[in-house]
């Protein structure tokens, strides 16, 4: 036996001990080469305290210095966590405190010195309800609690039938029974009293006791005792020595069965398994076939965004070639009558009214056709049945003359009241308005592709059910047709101002942030008009039910 040895078994911890070691397992070995001359001894040396420690802690036994070293840095950890926590909350503190505290600045004493002074709150809050003149708790006290009060006689000592008299008598004739009834439970010559039945039943358990408990005593000395093969104590202690036992057998490397063993086998088969599939030298490795079916797939996706490229190239010719060819053929007229036709109708099952699109049949005036749409208002309208005819342009050469013209004919030979003459954008007369009256006709311009202009077709199909309100011939009509026509002059004003900052907006960029503000406004002004316009129309109708 060494020196080492003799000082571990005596107790003694050697500051330093030397090897000298001739390694030949080839994982220790590969290790060791990975590093510096300078890192591989202290790599070896924390190596051989980890297995050191395994192999103790795998016979049972715990490192005293490793736990004390590691709850000496747990504690130090700790110490300087909490010295550092300790100085932000005092920190803290102090400032909540010199925010709430301080004489001059703080709210606390600011708050006590507007209560506590001379004609303070609290003085008047006192003064007011427990002062001696005229207070509430004065006027209560003499209401309830004065001489003439019911309390105040129910109380009087010298009233035969007060409170006191009654109270005096009624426990004296308590006290005097139960007095009586409490000694006679106490008394031993009663064998039927509560004390002798006590006595009785005490002499009986007692002897019962003292023999369950002689016998229990020995029960527990017989199961902690080590000369019984059957007791408690006994088959504690062998199960321990079969665990310790099977525990140092599990983890130990001469045993090919045990747990480390098998665990250590393991993981050289799994490692080879990982290091055979990450490697890109094997064709049938899973890295090397994740290689290639990313090739595919990134060779597939070229392929798909090119063609796709390609077809959206030839299809978006085809549109601009079928655009250009409806611009200049004939065609295209129709195709703008159909596009109004279609908001037409989705906005007349809106409002109630019904749609009929009459482009293709001939109208009062014989072989005449002018009048492409007409609308009539619907029975919860307030002018039922009352035609409103629309025509719809997108032909070069156009004038307002010429509109207004055309619409007189429709209105007449669709038999209507009113009638709305609506300009495609890119046909219509320059400097012409988006929105126009011109007594019971509407001008007005519609771009199809530009979605903002629908506003334009709302508030004329509004400003004419408003219109048509006035030509139904009512009296509340005739009284609300001054509020109509002011309505429907507003909302033309202000569709011409929208119509110059539009203008504006395309040419001046600097601006832009300004005019879309504008624009906004103006918007949203035009929704209010229309809302009260159609409001309007909605009262009347509720005026001619009644």
């Amino acid at each position: 036996m060494t020196s080492t040895a003799l000082a571990l078994l005596e107790g003694e911890r050697p500051r330093r001990v030397s090897l000298q070691l001739d390694i030949d397992d080839p994982e220790v070995i590969a290790e060791l080469e990975r590093r510096e001359s300078g890192d591989r001894t202290r790599f070896a040396l924390t190596a051989l305290r980890i297995g050191v420690l395994a192999l103790r802690t795998a016979g049972g036994q715990l490192d005293g210095a490793s736990i004390r070293e590691a709850g000496t840095k747990l504690l130090g950890d700790m110490k300087e966590l909490l010295t550092a926590k300790a100085g932000e909350m005092t920190q803290e503190l102090a400032q909540s405190l010199r925010a709430y505290l301080d004489p001059r600045t703080g709210s606390l004493p600011q708050r006590l010195d507007a209560l506590m002074r001379t004609d303070g709150e609290l003085e008047r809050l006192l003064q007011g309800h427990l002062g001696a003149d005229g207070s509430t708790l004065a006027e209560s006290l003499a209401r309830h609690l004065g001489e003439q009060s019911p309390i105040f006689r129910m109380l009087s000592p010298s009233d035969a039938s007060g409170l006191r008299s009654q109270l005096s008598q009624t426990l004296r004739e308590a006290l005097v029974e139960q007095r009586t009834a409490v000694v006679k439970q106490f008394s031993l010559d009663d064998k039927e009293s509560a004390l002798s039945r006590l006595v009785a039943e005490l002499e009986g358990k007692q002897g019962d006791l003292q023999a369950d408990v002689r016998e229990q005593v020995d029960k527990v000395v017989k199961e902690f005792s080590l000369d019984k093969q059957d007791s408690a104590l006994s088959r504690l202690v062998g199960k321990v020595d079969a665990a310790q036992r099977a525990i140092a057998d599990q983890f130990s490397m001469d045993n090919e069965r045990s747990a480390l063993s098998r665990m250590t086998k393991l993981l050289d088969a799994t490692s080879m398994q990982i290091s055979s599939n990450l490697t890109l030298d094997d064709e049938r490795s899973a890295l090397s076939r994740l290689r290639r079916e990313l090739k595919e797939t990134l060779a597939d996706l070229a392929k798909r965004n090119t063609d796709f490229q390609t077809e959206v190239r030839v299809t978006l010719e085809s549109m601009k070639a079928r655009k250009e060819a409806e611009d200049k053929g004939t065609a295209h007229g129709a195709i703008f009558e159909d596009q109004l036709g279609s908001w037409l109708a989705a906005e007349a099952q809106r409002m109630g009214d019904v749609h009929e699109a009459t482009g293709s049949t001939t109208g009062k005036i014989p072989r005449c056709k002018v009048g492409d749409h007409v609308v009539t208002l619907g029975s919860e309208s307030a002018a039922p049945n009352v035609r409103v005819v629309w025509e719809a342009k997108q032909d070069q050469g156009y004038t307002l003359k010429k509109a207004l013209s055309e619409i007189d004919e429709a209105r007449r030979n669709r038999e209507a009241q009113l009638g709305l003459f609506v300009f495609s954008r890119r046909v219509a007369p320059e400097g012409l308005a988006d929105f126009a009256r011109h007594g019971s006709d509407f001008v007005i311009v519609w771009d199809p592709e530009d979605r903002a202009t629908d506003l334009v077709l709302k508030v004329a199909y509004s400003a004419a059910r408003a219109l048509a309100v006035r030509e139904a011939g009512s009296e509340e009509a005739h009284a609300a047709a001054t509020e109509i026509d002011r309505a429907v002059r507003a909302i033309e004003g202000r569709l011409k101002q929208l119509d110059e900052i539009s203008t504006w907006a395309s040419t001046v960029q600097a601006n832009g942030q300004k005019i879309y503000d504008s624009a906004r406004k103006i918007r949203a002004a035009i929704e209010d008009e229309v809302g009260a316009l159609d409001q309007q129309v909605r009262s009347l109708k509720s005026s001619a039910d009644c």
